[in-house]
């Protein structure tokens, strides 16, 4: 009994004369599976929450550049301290990056 049309996915053909069943295929290979409305709402909310995670690190690291390099938020004990500004420099582009790749995805 031939799985694929069982399963109402179409066989790919492969290699020699094997054909393989793969639900799984990604939606660059395979365009025509169609994304589910709860994928595509779990995706937005996934979407959204690391945006907001990215833009979360991406403020924190400017304070913490802020704070170390003595410019504001002086009352705190990374006030004039480099080390800060370096810390906050990584954690900002961490953040930039999460933003970059929380938007840039295939959708």
């Amino acid at each position: 009994m031939d799985l694929a049309a069982t399963a109402n996915i179409p066989a790919i053909q492969g290699a020699g004369s094997a054909s393989w069943n793969l639900p799984f295929v990604h939606r660059r290979i395979a365009p025509n599976i169609k994304e589910s409305c709860d994928e595509r709402l779990f995706n937005g909310i996934m979407r959204a929450i690391s945006s907001l995670i990215g833009l979360a690190m991406l403020l924190m690291g400017g304070i913490w550049i802020l704070q170390g390099f003595n410019i504001a938020f002086l009352d705190s004990f990374m006030a004039n301290d480099k080390q800060w500004a370096l810390w906050g420099a990584i954690l900002a582009l961490l953040g930039t990056g999460q933003l970059y790749w929380s938007n840039a995805r295939v959708r």
